[in-house]
């Protein structure tokens, strides 16, 4: 059965380059006003989805956020939901109304979730035995992306 949560509508809109077909709630706020597709738009597009597959709801139509920038939290969303923060920024930040502030690239926005979907590891159990510890490892780093904890230059 079809609810508005779940419905499809598609919309054509008139652009300076012809014509723009898309689903209000996935499509960028560029593109709404009419500009030519780009990969910030793309990743726009990615991340409305990854919103409404963790919500079961789309996220606020571009059209809607351009004059009233509002995005309800994805773990605000859904009852019980308990998103990892890791993941909820990303998919925030591909939603973010100026394309200057997404993920420069498809694939950069799957690192991202991949990185915020990777299991993390439980503490090591206390030893009876300290022995020195690299940089890279430890507690400390386990909320940091994989750039930040394998920068380091000692070996």
């Amino acid at each position: 059965e079809d609810t508005p949560a779940t419905q499809t509508v598609t919309v054509l809109l008139e652009a300076r380059d012809g014509r723009i077909v898309g689903t209000p709630a996935f499509m960028p706020p560029e593109q709404a006003l009419g500009h030519p597709p780009t990969r910030a738009g793309d990743v726009y597009g990615l991340g409305a989805v990854m919103y409404f597959l963790a919500t079961g709801k789309p996220p606020t139509p571009a059209t809607t956020r351009i004059v009233r920038d509002v995005l309800p939290p994805i773990n605000d969303v859904t009852p019980g939901a308990n998103y990892s923060l890791p993941f909820v920024t990303a998919v925030t930040r591909s939603l973010a109304v100026r394309a200057i502030g997404r993920y420069k690239s498809v694939g950069e926005f799957r690192d991202a979730l991949s990185w915020a979907l990777m299991p993390r590891a439980a503490p090591a159990p206390a030893c009876s035995q300290p022995r020195p510890v690299p940089p890279a490892c430890g507690l400390l780093c386990r909320d940091k992306p994989p750039s930040a904890v394998f920068s380091h230059s000692g070996r």
